[in-house]
Order: C-alpha cells, then sequence, then structure tokens
C-alpha cells in the first residue's frame, strides 16, 4: 500500500483517471484510451514518453475528437501505481468531458477510384 503524499494534493491540474495500457515486447508502457468525467478517449498515437524521473512517468499523446487532433498530457506514479490526466497541459476540464485546447485539423484522406481490369489497374 502508497503511504506517500498524494501529487493531486498540491497539483490541482493533476486529476486521477482510469487508463487502459498495452506493454510492448520491451516491457515499456503504452497508454491506449483514458477515461474522463465519464467520456472515453482512444488515444490516436504516443508523442513521447518521459520514463527518466522516477516515479513519474510522463506521456504526451495524441486523441481526435471531430477532424482535430489534440495533444494530451498523462502522468503515471510508480510509488501510487495510478495514473492522472494533466490539466495544465494542453487541455481545459469542461462540463461534457474535455474542452481541448487548439488543436491540427486533420486533412481529409485522398478519394481515390480504382478500376481492375484483366490486364491492367487504373487509378483516377
Amino acid at each position: 500500500m502508497y503511504n506517500g503524499t498524494d501529487p493531486t494534493r498540491y497539483n490541482r491540474n493533476l486529476k486521477n483517471v482510469p487508463v487502459i495500457i498495452s506493454f510492448s515486447a520491451d516491457g515499456k508502457m503504452l497508454p491506449l484510451y483514458f477515461r474522463y468525467n465519464g467520456v472515453s478517449y482512444h488515444i490516436d498515437r504516443l508523442v513521447s514518453a518521459d520514463t527518466d524521473c522516477p516515479p513519474f512517468y510522463k506521456y504526451e499523446c495524441e486523441i481526435t475528437r471531430g477532424d482535430t487532433v489534440h495533444k494530451v498530457g498523462l502522468e503515471y506514479n510508480l510509488n501510487s501505481t495510478s495514473w492522472m490526466l494533466d490539466l495544465g497541459r494542453c487541455i481545459h476540464p469542461d462540463i461534457d468531458g474535455l474542452q481541448l485546447a487548439a488543436g491540427i485539423k486533420k486533412s481529409a484522406p485522398e478519394a481515390r477510384i480504382v478500376f481492375v481490369t484483366a490486364y491492367s489497374q487504373y487509378a483516377l
């Protein structure tokens, strides 16, 4: 049982959140989803992982809402084995979940029409 100080007590920007993770073949943690205010967020991409300062591992992730990509800060506390969402890094709380700071709009994938015949393939 962890008997240390709760980091959320001194940093109001940190909120405890449940996180679903995966482990890489070499044992590194990869966050996949997190839940905040009853809303689940899928992590599209892990941008960076700073694991050089135990007991805190800091992760910068990207999530997509609508057609916009946003960066999100997550921290893992080795001592308490808990995950925290850093509301001070890139996001702001909102009643419905997260009110995300300005993100990058995703470009629409190129539409391609392909015709395949018995002898060749044509792409438009």
